[in-house]
């Protein structure tokens, strides 16, 4: 933001400023936006962090000795099983990447097939590369279907093999059909 600022010689006057006025980008008001998120985000989890801190004191506070310690069991324990999860779903992606990695596959796979167990992992790939197969498999059906190639009924019809099917032919473009004119007109004098 630039300022000007005029000198006034020592006649008692202050110096003036000016300012020229700024336009706002989208990202200037998704800045401001976002350090006021970040400012109120900030203070609530103080405070919420100081209230957490009031309950736990005034919790043993009433408490016996023997209270006291058990409840400091059970909070490291609570501390201990979320480790222990922690720790068993790292094991779990680092197993799922060993397996990506066995079958030369690509790690962005790797939120698709987490899982508990070796099993489990394996179980959820398998699927997933069934369902890889199978759509490989109908896209590649579907542009034999659509260049006019039915390799079934070619290996089935050898006796009719130099015409074309109605399909084929009404798939053609002009220029196959203009290219391959005689075999057309056999082929409609047949199906006909």
């Amino acid at each position: 933001m630039p300022v000007i600022i005029e000198n006034v010689e020592n006649t008692g006057v202050e110096n003036t400023a000016t300012e020229t006025p700024k336009t706002l980008t989208e990202t200037d008001i998704q800045k401001m936006i976002q350090s006021s998120v970040d400012k109120v985000r900030t203070d609530y989890v103080q405070k919420l962090s100081a209230k957490d801190k009031e309950l736990e004191e005034l919790k043993t506070q009433n408490m016996t000795e023997l209270e006291k310690q058990q409840h400091e069991l059970e909070k490291k324990s609570q501390e201990l099983t979320m480790k222990e999860n922690l720790f068993n779903e790292s094991q779990s992606k680092i197993k799922a990447l060993n397996i990506l990695n066995e079958r030369k596959l690509s790690n962005d796979l790797l939120p698709f097939i987490q899982g508990k167990s070796d099993e489990e992992v394996t179980k959820l790939l398998n699927i997933l590369d069934n369902n890889a197969n199978n759509i490989a498999k109908n896209t590649i059906d579907q542009k034999f279907k659509d260049s006019s190639i039915n390799l079934k009924q070619n290996n089935n019809n050898n006796d009719d093999s130099g015409l074309f099917t109605r399909e084929q032919i009404e798939n053609m473009s002009v220029a196959e059909i203009r290219a391959n004119m005689d075999k057309v007109n056999k082929s409609q004098k047949a199906l006909n």
